[in-house]
């Protein structure tokens, strides 16, 4: 799965549970390393780096992650492709 595939079902799925998303389509426009999807809900937040399975976090990307991490009720992960959705489905019931 690419990494547009991938980011295209977890946009379906986050739509289907009622999570508020921003992805921005040019990144040159972001902050270096800023995640590749955020995602609200009520008192949540998610930050997302999505990968290939082969794909490799820069030190920008780890900072951000890191950063945002230390926020209280913000969830922080990098996603790669699993096996199904259904893993990524349970972050965003």
């Amino acid at each position: 799965m690419t990494e547009r595939e991938l980011q295209a079902a977890v946009l379906q799925l986050a739509a289907h549970h009622g999570w508020r998303t921003i992805h921005h389509f040019d990144s040159r426009r972001t902050s270096p390393g800023w995640p590749d999807l955020i995602f609200v809900r009520g008192d949540r937040m998610i930050a997302w780096e999505l990968k290939s399975e082969k794909g490799r976090l820069t030190k920008a990307q780890r900072d951000w992650l890191n950063a945002l991490s230390q926020v209280r009720y913000v969830d922080v992960a990098v996603v790669r492709p699993a096996p199904t959705l259904d893993a990524l489905e349970v972050w965003l019931r």
